[in-house]
């Protein structure tokens, strides 16, 4: 269980980093009042959206590149 936890704790770490210099996440804060400041989470759906697709097209690419790689010569037995 322990071992299930920290892996858990270190994918979400990785993707809090990731998040953060792809532009994925932004922080933002705000003081309103001497006394009271605002932190606000941002989360940009679309550029999460857009990574993901390049990542699957770039998958799919070195998928096909490796299998035409991979594929016995004509002629051989």
């Amino acid at each position: 269980m322990r071992k299930l936890i920290g892996t858990i704790c270190i994918l979400v770490c990785i993707t809090v980093v990731v998040g953060f210099s792809r532009g994925w996440f932004s922080v933002n804060t705000r003081t309103e009042s001497d006394s009271n400041t605002k932190v606000e989470l941002s989360i940009d759906r679309n550029k999460i959206g857009q990574d993901t697709e390049q990542i699957k097209q770039s998958v799919k690419e070195l998928s096909n590149k490796v299998q035409s790689s991979t594929a016995p010569a004509e002629g051989t037995p």
